[in-house]
């Protein structure tokens, strides 16, 4: 289980905040870990702060363009 894992249970559960909090300290330890970003994105997302789920699917996207390809669909959703 790497760190980004223990963001799951919050999110399931409806705790937002806590897992941004762990979500956080996973991008602390690496800032170009695009799946940290993607996962912030899909928070944000599910809180309905779209502008900042935006926000952070486009910073993932200029990070890793190849590597986001396949989250370009949830991105046009939001």
């Amino acid at each position: 289980m790497d760190a980004l894992d223990a963001s799951i249970e919050p999110i399931q559960e409806g705790q937002f905040n806590l897992a941004l909090e762990i979500i956080n300290a996973v991008i602390k330890m690496d800032n170009k870990f695009v799946d940290a970003y993607i996962s912030k994105a899909g928070v944000f997302y599910r809180m309905k702060r779209y502008d900042s789920a935006e926000y952070y699917y486009k910073y993932a996207i200029d990070l890793d363009s190849v590597y986001c390809k396949e989250q370009y669909l949830p991105y046009s959703i939001s």
